[in-house]
């Protein structure tokens, strides 16, 4: 998915229109409608001011739609540790292990 549709999808969810998001990232909404047609790429700044609007990190607008589950355990990894996440991981993963045999 190309970053334009990535934005029009997440703006969509918030209920937001082009404008009202275009006021709230400090742009126009002509400059949004091109982002999201592909038109036009956004610089750096604009993505991370799109995000913030929206409410979620950056690099979910540069990855692509995820699932809002995914979304959800990707925003309680952001404050940890490399060593809480990979215990975490861990953890997920006997857990997964777990729930599969018993299904």
């Amino acid at each position: 998915m190309e970053i334009g549709e990535t934005i029009k999808y997440y703006r969509k969810q918030k209920r937001l229109t082009q404008a009202q998001m275009a006021d709230l990232a400090y742009t126009d909404n002509c400059h949004i409608s091109r982002i999201e047609k592909g038109r036009k790429t956004p610089s750096v700044p604009m993505v991370q001011g799109i995000a913030s609007v929206l409410g979620i990190p950056a690099w979910v607008l540069l990855y692509g739609k995820i699932s809002s589950s995914a979304l959800e355990f990707l925003s309680l990894l952001e404050d940890c540790t490399e060593n809480e996440q990979a215990e975490l991981c861990s953890n997920l993963t006997a857990m997964k292990v777990s729930m599969r045999r018993f299904r």
